[in-house]
């Protein structure tokens, strides 16, 4: 059950809140994949506050990382789809709603 789980969530991750973004100013820079994740959920994903060589900063918790096999499946799909990896720490029911646009 788990396993479906864990399934479920990195779809619902990478097929809802991603979306292709350059520069507002035109220029042609790598697009962005957004990911919105709640970090409560060891070993999907967590929290930490040191930087390390696997996990990923937070771009709406200054100094705060995420790591775990989620953000290591979507640092991989960024890497093979030539995108930069954003993430952002939301509530569980704001996960569904799409809130990690912004």
């Amino acid at each position: 059950m788990k396993k479906y789980i864990v399934i479920f969530v990195l779809v619902i991750c990478v097929s809802v809140f991603v979306f292709m973004r350059g520069d507002e100013d035109g220029s042609k820079s790598k697009p962005v994949l957004r990911v919105g994740v709640e970090c409560d959920y060891p070993p999907n994903n967590w929290e930490e506050k040191r930087p390390t060589d696997f996990n990923v900063p937070l771009s709406n918790q200054e100094g705060s990382y995420a790591d775990g096999y989620d953000i290591q499946i979507a640092k991989f799909v960024a890497n093979e789809l030539v995108m930069t990896l954003s993430l952002k720490k939301i509530q569980w029911n704001d996960l569904l709603a799409g809130h990690c646009r912004t």
